[in-house]
């Protein structure tokens, strides 16, 4: 059995199924015509995605230190792997050896 291609795993089909969900409700907030129930329905996803957003770095954080203590892999190896600094990728490390 080969491995999938990269477009067609099931992280990619649920985060492209996410993307669509997060424009129908904007889509939605948009279409309100009570503005004030629209300012409030984008306050609510702000906050939803402010806090999706820090359970993904986190998860992030853990998942790159997994990486670096089971492979014995240097900072300079993450920070490769992520596109990032290997200032940025200790800092990472350090988040994720804290939530560990």
């Amino acid at each position: 059995m080969t491995a999938p291609a990269p477009d067609d795993t099931p992280f990619s089909s649920r985060l492209r199924a996410f993307i669509v969900t997060y424009h129908e409700v904007v889509e939605a907030i948009n279409e309100d015509p009570d503005r004030q129930q629209a300012c409030l329905d984008a306050t609510k996803l702000t906050t939803a995605l402010r806090g999706q957003y820090e359970d993904a770095s986190h998860q992030r954080a853990i998942i790159a230190t997994e990486v670096v203590d089971s492979s014995n892999m240097k900072l300079s190896g993450l920070a490769r792997l992520l596109g990032i600094s290997k200032q940025r990728a200790n800092q990472i490390v350090k988040i994720g050896r804290s939530l560990i």
